[in-house]
């Protein structure tokens, strides 16, 4: 493998002038430039980031820390930012965190060791003050971390009331409301934008975890002791749980019971009915988390610190109307 030393030899420059050429750092004159370029190319030399990153104490990788990598509104997120951060010359580390504290702490130390250029952070096990410490270019994503923090979120109380709106306009009186536990924010804002316009329905609520199983095993329970003329599940892998109870009961979706999901995963085309949802627009967030981190790192001013990104109403085969 070539090193910084056979580039220099074939260019007729020293290996200090090299260094400065690929790290941008000092004067290289147009001519050093050029040779150094062509002797890069014929031997096809590759420098090695490691090395570089200890010597500048900089690298071109970006971390996603998420709470669960087999949720698939996580699984598309990750792949929406990372496709979005090589745009920018950067490489993605996704970091599956669960919820562990101490884990969280670790990884993002370790990650710090690797001179790690900026983070993207989709988890809340930590203290904000802990992340406002950091002093690494961040930005959280889906959830609010700090005031401090430059936040890129769903509007999840528009969600929640987008997909009540939905359900009334289909005829609906009496729902059951599948969410997560209060003491998630996220959580907590779709069922309130749920309220917010439910003045006429009738309302049954539980907790469920965000999983197809647990969701499918809790909604028998409830349909085996009472109808419903609709369900809002608070994710799209509980509205596949919900899908899955209700056809085992033998009932029919829409026509016996409706359902709405949301997060806008791919999964819900290809269920049986296709699930009407409220879908995150994983692309433009993406897309805005990137560009935040990127303007941290030029010391750029971020003049919106907390935007929103408005979901949208899918909708399938799930649900009545129009």
């Amino acid at each position: 493998m070539p090193t910084i030393r056979d580039v220099a030899k074939e260019a007729g420059v020293s290996s200090s002038t090299v260094s400065r050429y690929l790290n941008k750092n000092g004067y290289v004159s147009e001519e050093a430039k050029k040779s150094i370029h062509a002797a890069i190319e014929l031997l096809r030399y590759r420098p090695n980031e490691m090395a570089r990153s200890l010597a500048t104490k900089k690298s071109q990788m970006v971390a996603l820390l998420v709470p669960d990598i087999t949720n698939p509104f996580f699984t598309e997120l990750a792949k929406e930012i990372e496709e979005q951060a090589y745009q920018y010359g950067f490489t993605m580390i996704l970091c599956n965190i669960g919820n562990e504290h101490e884990k969280e702490k670790q990884i993002i130390e370790q990650l710090q060791q690797q001179y790690i250029a900026g983070l993207f952070i989709a988890t809340k096990q930590i203290e904000a003050s802990y992340y406002e410490k950091l002093q690494i270019p961040m930005v959280a994503v889906d959830r609010v971390l700090s005031e401090k923090i430059p936040t890129i979120k769903t509007d999840h109380f528009l969600g929640g009331q987008i997909a009540c709106q939905h359900l009334m306009a289909c005829g609906v009186e009496n729902v059951l409301c599948i969410r997560a536990s209060s003491e998630e924010d996220v959580a907590n804002e779709r069922i309130a934008g749920f309220y917010s316009c439910a003045q006429t329905l009738q309302i049954e609520e539980v907790i469920s975890a965000y999983e197809v199983e647990a969701t499918k095993i809790l909604v028998l329970e409830k349909l085996q002791n009472r109808t419903y003329e609709a369900i809002f599940a608070s994710s799209d892998a509980m509205a596949i749980g919900t899908l899955k109870a209700i056809q085992q009961m033998n009932l029919r979706i829409p026509e016996d019971i409706q359902l709405i999901g949301y997060d806008g995963i791919r999964m819900t085309e290809w269920t049986t009915p296709t699930i009407t949802t409220i879908a995150q627009q994983i692309t433009q967030i993406g897309q805005r988390a990137v560009r935040c981190l990127w303007k941290q790192m030029q010391n750029e001013d971020i003049l919106e610190r907390h935007q929103l990104v408005a979901p949208i109403l899918i909708k399938r085969n799930s649900t009545k109307g129009e």
